[in-house]
């Protein structure tokens, strides 16, 4: 299944906007969905603590280079 294209923007100190798109492209999917899990917790507010736990506490594959 493909991914959805994913951009990502953002401004700097000085009002420049910077954008990259295809960013779901250069992500192994499975660890994009724990990107998206984590932002999305994030943008809800969790406490930061409890972010890091869940995190910590995720079953990641080892990647083998």
């Amino acid at each position: 299944m493909p991914l959805r294209d994913t951009i990502f923007s953002l401004k700097n100190k000085r009002g420049y906007k910077t954008t990259v798109e295809g960013l779901s492209e250069k992500f192994n999917p499975e660890y994009w969905n724990y990107a998206k899990l984590i932002s999305g917790v994030l943008r809800y507010r969790m406490p930061l603590i409890h972010v890091i736990r869940l995190v910590g506490s995720l079953q990641l594959k080892r990647c083998k280079y």
